[in-house]
C-alpha cells in the first residue's frame, strides 16, 4: 500500500474555499482508478472542538489560509505516479484559490489493522462521475470502460459515415493535441508521451524514435484507423489534458473542429441553415 497526503493552503474567503472543493470534485479526476483504494479531501477541524490535537499542519502559519488535506490510498507507488505524481509541477502559477503552494508527504505502511466497517460504497456528492461532454461523446471516467464505448456502439449508429472523421479533421485534431502539449512544456505532457498515448489508444505500437518526429508519426497513425477509433481517442485524451489544466482549451478546440465537420457535411447535403 502507498499513502499520499497533499496539504492545500487555500485563501480563507468562502468563495475561494468553495472554488477549491469544486476544483477537487470536477477537475482533479483520476482517469484510471484500478490502482486507487480511496481518496479523501478532508477539512481540518478546530482545536477548540478537539483539545487533544497536538500537531499543527503549519507551525509557521500566519493564520491567513484554510487548510485542506487530500489523503490518497493507493495499491502502490507506480499507480500513484502514473495517475497523479507525473503531473506535479511546482513551477506553475498557483491556482486562483490558493494562498500558498500545496505541500506533499508520502507514507508506506509497515503494519496495519483492518476493521469491520467498509469504505464508502461510492463517490461523495458532487465528485465528477465523467468527463464533460464534447458534443455528447465523452463518457464516465470512473473506470476505463468508457474509452472504447463509442467504437463498441458502431452497430447502433447506422446514420454515421466515414465522413464523420475525414482526413482533414484527423490532422486538425493532431495539430490541436500537440499544440496544447507545446503550451505545457515542463508540465508532464511531452510530445513523446502524447504520441505514445495516441498510438496505443489507436491499437498501434508506438515507435521509440519515429521518422519525422512524434507529431508526424501520430498524424500518420491517426490517418489509418476506422473513424470510430477517432472518437474513442478524443474521449481517451480528455483526462490527460484535464490533469495538466488545459481541458477548457481542449474542449473548445475539439468542439470547434467537430462543429466544422458537421457544418461541412450539412453544406454537402444541402441542409445548411
Amino acid at each position: 500500500m502507498f499513502i499520499a497526503l497533499i496539504h492545500w493552503r487555500i485563501k480563507p474567503e468562502e468563495e475561494s474555499k468553495a472554488a477549491f472543493i469544486q476544483h477537487w470534485n470536477t477537475r482533479n479526476s483520476i482517469s484510471n482508478r484500478k490502482g486507487l483504494i480511496a481518496e479523501f479531501v478532508s477539512d481540518t477541524l478546530p482545536i477548540a472542538d478537539f483539545p487533544y490535537i497536538t500537531w499543527h499542519l503549519d507551525t509557521e502559519s500566519l493564520g491567513n489560509f484554510k487548510s485542506y488535506v487530500t489523503i490518497g490510498l493507493w495499491a502502490d507507488a507506480e499507480n500513484f505516479q502514473e495517475q497523479v505524481a507525473q503531473y506535479f509541477n511546482d513551477d506553475k502559477p498557483l491556482l486562483s484559490f490558493e494562498k500558498y503552494r500545496r505541500r506533499r508527504v508520502i507514507f508506506e505502511p509497515v503494519g496495519w489493522r483492518v476493521g469491520e466497517t467498509p469504505l464508502p460504497s461510492g463517490d461523495s456528492p458532487g465528485v465528477q462521475q465523467g468527463a464533460r461532454s464534447i458534443t455528447g461523446i465523452l463518457y464516465p471516467v470512473g473506470s476505463m470502460n468508457w474509452v472504447r464505448d463509442f467504437g463498441m456502439q458502431e452497430a447502433a449508429q447506422p446514420a454515421r459515415t466515414v465522413e464523420d472523421a475525414t482526413r482533414e479533421m484527423r490532422q486538425e485534431l493532431i495539430d490541436l493535441f500537440f499544440g496544447l502539449a507545446e503550451q505545457n512544456v515542463g508540465g508532464g505532457l511531452s510530445d513523446e508521451r502524447l504520441h505514445r498515448v495516441v498510438s496505443q489508444s489507436l491499437g498501434i505500437a508506438p515507435a521509440g524514435n519515429p521518422y519525422g518526429g512524434y507529431r508526424y508519426a501520430a498524424g500518420r497513425d491517426i490517418g489509418g484507423v476506422p473513424w470510430q477509433r477517432i472518437y474513442d481517442l478524443i474521449s481517451r485524451l480528455w483526462p490527460l489534458f484535464n490533469a495538466v489544466h488545459v481541458s477548457d482549451q481542449y474542449l473548445e478546440g475539439v468542439n470547434r473542429i467537430l462543429a466544422g465537420v458537421l457544418a461541412n457535411r450539412n453544406y454537402k447535403n444541402g441542409s445548411a441553415g
